[in-house]
């Protein structure tokens, strides 16, 4: 191949190749509201009596004692006792800091005889760390403040501080005790997505309650675009009268991108897209424009 052509071609495949690595992929973020509506007992408290052995299939045991300070959901107790497997020492680990130091710590546990499947020793203590889905770990998050620790909730907040968790885990816990799982889509801008995706889509597992609508209502108050879209796809899930007009409203939103020659309307679209599945009647919105139009 002739040199000067094969020198461009090496720097344009370098190229697409960088902008390859640079796209973050999608994550999966679990959010404290949906570790809280899937777990049987909630608590705050601390760690005693921790012990822990590594079985033949090199899975480590962990056992403790719960001195509980509150309870956010299920019945109320003073002390209780857990168990949880692990994979790594270094989970296992997390526990053993939690209770050496005496840290304050919010735990979602649950019926050790859901996780009987999972292993035998599940059985030997009456509560069980629940397991989590996705890219955190809410089943035990440590209130001291000094470890970084930080908790997802379902309008894409991330939170740190103490009160702010406990106030989430209050609310979370009021709700019903067999919620329905949904995936919606974080807000482009929104902290979970700044904090762990790098810029990639985030995908949030929360309960679809009353609570993902409120919260899909406010990023529809927002005037950045990105919230005003996850607000209106997030509807979807919470077909009603009220939201059928608020999404009929929504059919001639003003907000637009543009690429310079052509404008589009992505709110109006997510709002007739969701009209559409619902099998609402409507006029079809203008949904590109030339630009300067």
């Amino acid at each position: 191949m002739n040199r000067r052509l094969f020198q461009p071609l090496c720097l344009a495949l370098g190229l697409l190749l960088s902008a390859a690595a640079v796209q973050s992929a999608p994550i999966l973020v679990e959010t404290l509201d949906w570790a809280i509506a899937d777990a049987d007992l909630v608590v705050r408290g601390t760690l005693a009596d921790f012990d822990r052995v590594r079985d033949k299939n090199e899975l480590i045991w962990s056992t403790a004692t719960v001195k509980v300070a509150d309870t956010y959901k299920g019945g109320k107790q003073d002390e209780v006792k857990i168990i949880a497997a692990h994979k790594s020492r270094f989970a296992s680990d997390k526990l053993s800091e939690l209770a050496k130091e005496k840290k304050e710590v919010l735990l979602c546990l649950v019926k050790s005889e859901r996780y009987k499947a999972r292993g035998a020793d599940y059985t030997t203590q009456p509560w069980a760390l629940r397991v989590s889905e996705g890219e955190i770990d809410h089943a035990a998050v440590d209130l001291s403040g000094d470890s970084g620790a930080f908790a997802i909730v379902l309008d894409g907040r991330v939170l740190a501080r103490k009160d702010d968790i406990l106030k989430a885990a209050a609310a979370a816990g009021k709700e019903a005790k067999t919620p329905t799982q949904g995936r919606v889509r974080a807000p482009s801008s929104a902290e979970v997505v700044k904090k762990l995706s790098d810029g990639g889509p985030a995908w949030l597992l929360t309960p679809l309650d009353g609570r993902l609508e409120e919260a899909a209502k406010d990023w529809l108050k927002s005037k950045e675009l990105d919230f005003r879209l996850e607000g209106a796809k997030t509807l979807r899930h919470f077909k009603s009268d009220a939201n059928t007009e608020l999404l009929k409203g929504l059919l001639t939103d003003a907000q637009s991108q543009s690429d310079g020659k052509t404008k589009t309307f992505p709110v109006r679209k997510a709002a007739y897209d969701v009209l559409k599945e619902w099998k609402v009647e409507v006029q079809p919105p203008v949904l590109e424009e030339a630009d300067g139009q």
